[in-house]
C-alpha cells in the first residue's frame, strides 16, 4: 500500500516510476534500464533481501546512483557510509512521513546531483 502510494505521489510530481516490490525485482529493472534510474528509494527490510544489501548490489550496478532509504528505525547512515569511495545512503527518511517531507527528501536528493 505504501510502496503504490508513493509511486502515484512520484507521478503526481512528474517522476517517471518503476515499481518493484521486492528486492530482486528491483535488481532486475537496476540491470535492464541502468540509464533510465535517477533515483532508487529502497525499505530498510524487504521481503526478500535486506535494504543495506539490495543498495550494495545496485552500487555494484551503478555506483553514482543516489539511494533513499525509508526505515521505520532509525539508523546511523553516516556509519553505512563510512569507509566508502562513494555514499552508500544519501538520504533516510523515517517512518511515518508526510507525503510533503517525502517530496521535500526526494527533491533535496534528486537536487544535490544537478
Amino acid at each position: 500500500m505504501v510502496l503504490r502510494l508513493v509511486s502515484r505521489y512520484l507521478q503526481y510530481l512528474n517522476y517517471d516510476v518503476i515499481e518493484c516490490s521486492n528486492g530482486t525485482q528491483a535488481l532486475n529493472c537496476m540491470k535492464a534500464f541502468p540509464d533510465r534510474i535517477g533515483l532508487a528509494i529502497l525499505d530498510l527490510n524487504l521481503p526478500d533481501i535486506p535494504g543495506i544489501m539490495l543498495a550494495h548490489k545496485i552500487k555494484e550496478i551503478n555506483p553514482d546512483l543516489p539511494i533513499l532509504l525509508s526505515s521505520g528505525e532509525s539508523i546511523d547512515i553516516d556509519e553505512t557510509n563510512r569507509n566508502r569511495p562513494e555514499k552508500l545512503i544519501h538520504a533516510l527518511l523515517l517512518k511515518p512521513f508526510s507525503l510533503q517531507h517525502f517530496s521535500e527528501v526526494v527533491n533535496s536528493v534528486m537536487g544535490s546531483r544537478e
